[in-house]
């Protein structure tokens, strides 16, 4: 109510905060059929084929939290109709000045695209409706922590005021479970632009380490910003999610959930699955507690010792460890006192913050533990390292794309189908894998022998115990039948 209001007022930081989320985007809006325009109206929600719909549009995006964004700009009055060559068009959004616009056009110079390590996009774009020397500017957003280290100190006590409520702001999201982002942007001169677009350019051309020397492009022009706002967006679970981690807890296996997300949002996210129980106790590792390490101390070692005394006690507890204190854990010199810790948890084991590499890591850890066998779970792209790593792959066919399930030993439509797909299907597999492997060493072992209990009365001739067409035959037809007929 309170951002409706500010909207109708014209109030200049809450325009700037609907064109930053109606521009910094790669989302594509689709012009719906006349027909279904005209029965879903002005109202918002999911179109035929996928993608969200407001006003006659569909906005097809790689995202699911840009998706969102997009459509919530549009309802709030900055609706984008197309974008193409370069060009965004938003409808009824403000001029720079607060006046109403019916319908205006952004330019994107270029777009430094999101990855899993740098966490963060950002478009350069070219305002025409301001005036001249004020039209350019670098629009980025991202997660937190990228974000806010490469804004601007606090220029007065307003922007303190500011970055104080953004950051209370974005802790109560990530309590509540939502995904957070950070929205900034920079005024930019023509001449750094110029200058900037030069070095965009060749980077964009090079054949040898583009990717280096475009990220090492963007960190060039992401810096002094300043701060816009933020965002949030829930990430509902599937359904069925909370029963089939119980279930595969109940079966005795150690469920690791390897996230992104902050602290909070995980560890809220780890509640509701039922990873971790809520009334049991939790161990949270972060990067300081490694810090006395190189002089003498053994962090591990201690909350080991601690882990397994209150284990012994009876007590139920979880471990949430962040991705730069997972950097220290999963070094040669800790590795093995790491998983004895995490095995020594009675709950689940949530690392967040960790990138796509570090998911990569702590399977390889884990394969590296006797007797142990990892099933690797994802539904997006940053999850291809921990699903190609572990034993076996698991891809969920969903909004976030089919890298996952075109790198998997196998796919499912939903996070539910697991518990069915791992003790059902999962079991019978070994089953029959046991079996067959048992009958492939009987039946050579019955060959074998029969040949030399024959030896004896042959004298040791070398004289054949069976006639030359059923040696040949052997494995070809006569015990290839019971396999095909435990198959069926």
């Amino acid at each position: 109510r309170a951002l409706r209001a500010a909207i109708a007022a014209r109030h200049p930081p809450v325009a700037a905060f609907l064109e930053h989320l109606a521009t910094c985007h790669t989302v594509v809006p689709e012009p719906e059929e006349p027909d279904a325009s005209e029965e879903s109206g002005p109202e918002s929600g999911p179109a035929r084929g996928g993608g969200a719909r407001f006003g006659g549009f569909k906005y097809q995006a790689s995202s699911p939290d840009e998706e969102a964004l997009v459509t919530g700009a549009a309802i709030l009055g900055a609706r984008v109709v197309a974008n193409a060559n370069g060009t965004v068009e938003i409808r009824g959004a403000q001029t720079f000045d607060g006046s109403k616009a019916a319908s205006r056009a952004v330019t994107v110079l270029a777009v430094n695209e999101f990855t899993s390590a740098r966490k963060r996009m950002s478009v350069i774009v070219r305002d025409r409706s301001r005036p001249p020397g004020s039209q350019l500017f670098l629009r980025l957003k991202g997660a937190d922590n990228a974000v806010l280290e490469r804004c601007a100190a606090p220029a007065d006590a307003a922007s303190a005021k500011t970055l104080r409520d953004t950051q209370t702001h974005l802790d109560a999201f990530a309590r509540d479970g939502l995904r957070t982002l950070v929205l900034a942007e920079r005024a930019l001169s023509e001449a750094e632009t110029e200058d900037w677009m030069r070095a965009y350019a060749d980077a964009s051309a090079s054949l040898v380490n583009r990717d280096e020397r475009l990220a090492a492009c963007a960190e060039a022009i992401e810096r002094e910003c300043q701060l816009l706002g933020a965002t949030a967006v829930e990430d509902k679970l599937q359904e069925g999610v909370p029963e089939t981690v119980q279930t595969l807890r109940d079966a005795g296996a150690l469920v690791w959930m390897l996230t992104g997300d902050k602290l909070e949002t995980a560890v809220s996210i780890a509640h509701t699955c039922r990873l971790i129980d809520k009334d049991g106790d939790l161990v949270v590792v972060r990067e300081e507690d490694f810090a006395n390490d190189d002089a003498g101390g053994d962090f591990l070692r201690v909350k080991l010792a601690e882990a397994r005394e209150d284990k012994a006690l009876g007590s139920d507890f979880g471990l949430v460890i962040e991705g730069g204190a997972l950097r220290y854990a999963l070094l040669e010199k800790n590795v093995d006192r790491f998983m004895d810790l995490c095995d020594a948890c009675s709950g689940g084991v949530v690392c967040c913050r960790v990138s796509p590499i570090q998911k990569a890591a702590v399977c390889e850890a884990m394969k590296k533990r006797k007797g142990r066998v990892v099933l690797g779970i994802g539904d997006g792209a940053n999850d291809v390292g921990l699903i190609t790593a572990a034993h076996v792959g698991v891809g969920i066919s969903g909004r976030e794309g089919r890298a996952a399930v075109m790198a998997a030993d196998f796919s499912i439509g939903a996070f539910s189908m697991l518990r069915r797909l791992t003790l059902v299907h999962g079991r019978f597999s070994a089953k029959r894998n046991e079996e067959v492997v048992l009958y492939a060493f009987y039946k050579n072992f019955a060959y074998a022998m029969a040949n030399v209990w024959f030896a004896f009365g042959s004298a040791f001739s070398a004289q054949a115990a069976f006639p030359t067409a059923a040696i040949a035959t052997f494995n070809v037809l006569w015990t290839s039948l019971p396999t095909i007929a435990h198959a069926v």
